[in-house]
C-alpha cells in the first residue's frame, strides 16, 4: 500500500514538473517573440524612412518629418537593446552597485524634468509630492540603478495612462525612504498584478500589443531594487490606475 501512494505521488509530480516545463517553454517562445517584434518593427521604419528620403521631389517639411520618425524609430531600437543587455547582466549575476551620496529631492526633480516632454504629449499632468522631511535629505545609494528604476515605473505609467496624471514623490519611513509612482491609467486586472515583474509572462500578457515596448522595464526595475535591498510593490485597480512604490534602505553619508 505505502509503495502504490509513494508511485502515485511521485507520478504527480513528474507531471507538475512535466506541465511546468511546458509552460515555462511557451512562455520563453512569447518573450523571443516579443522581442523579434521589437527588433524588427523600429528597423523596420528605419529603412522605410530612408527610402522615403531618397525621393528628391520630397518638401522640406515631409523630410523633415521622415528624419525624426527615423530618430524615434533609433531611439525605440536602443532603448530595447538596452533592456536586453541589462536582462543578460541580471540572469549572469553581473550587476555592480557603485554607491554613492545622492539628494532624494534632487533625483525626484531631474527625473520629473526627463520626462515630463513624454507626459505632455499625451497632455498628461505631471506632478511631484514630496514629504517636508526629505528636504535637502541625502543617502548612500547607487544613484544611476534609482535613476533607472524611476524612470522604468515613469514610462511603464506614461504607457498605460491614456488621461489624467502621473504622480511620482518619495517619503521618509523610519529606517528607508520610499519612492512611488501612482498613475490614472487602465489599471491592472487583480489576477495578472503576481505576474507583471515577470519579463516572460509580461510578453505574453498581451499588453504591450496595443502600446510599444518590450514588456522589460518592470523586470528590470524590479531587479535592481532587490539589488539595492529594497522591496517593490503595486496596488492597482482596473479603469482607475496604479501606484507603484519600492523602498531603499537609508544610509547616512558619512
Amino acid at each position: 500500500m505505502f509503495d502504490i501512494t509513494e508511485r502515485k505521488a511521485w507520478e504527480k509530480q513528474l507531471i507538475l514538473a512535466k506541465e511546468k516545463a511546458e509552460e515555462n517553454n511557451r512562455l520563453k517562445t512569447a518573450f523571443l517573440s516579443n522581442i523579434s517584434h521589437e527588433i524588427r518593427t523600429p528597423m523596420n521604419g528605419i529603412l522605410g524612412f530612408l527610402n522615403l528620403l531618397n525621393n528628391t521631389e520630397l518638401s522640406e517639411s515631409e523630410k523633415e518629418e521622415y528624419l525624426h520618425l527615423v530618430h524615434k524609430s533609433g531611439k525605440r531600437l536602443i532603448e530595447t537593446l538596452d533592456d536586453i543587455i541589462e536582462i543578460s547582466r541580471i540572469e549572469s549575476g553581473e550587476l555592480e552597485i557603485k554607491e554613492n551620496e545622492t539628494d532624494i529631492n534632487e533625483t525626484i526633480q531631474f527625473i520629473k524634468e526627463l520626462y515630463k516632454p513624454l507626459a505632455l504629449e499625451k497632455n498628461l499632468q505631471f506632478r511631484i509630492n514630496k514629504n517636508p522631511e526629505s528636504s535637502a535629505l541625502r543617502f548612500i545609494t547607487d544613484s544611476y540603478r534609482l535613476h533607472s528604476i524611476l524612470g522604468n515605473l515613469i514610462k511603464n505609467a506614461i504607457k498605460y495612462t491614456d488621461k489624467g496624471s502621473i504622480e511620482l514623490g518619495a517619503h521618509i519611513e523610519e529606517d528607508h525612504v520610499r519612492f512611488f509612482v501612482k498613475d490614472t491609467g487602465k489599471g491592472i486586472p487583480a489576477d495578472r498584478i503576481e505576474a507583471i515583474f515577470d519579463r516572460f509572462v509580461q510578453a505574453d500578457l498581451n499588453l504591450s500589443r496595443e502600446h510599444e515596448g518590450a514588456g522589460l522595464g518592470l523586470s528590470i526595475a524590479r531587479a535592481y531594487v532587490e539589488q539595492l535591498g529594497g522591496k517593490i510593490l503595486v496596488k492597482s485597480k482596473e479603469k482607475e490606475g496604479s501606484t507603484f512604490s519600492f523602498t531603499i534602505p537609508y544610509k547616512s553619508p558619512a
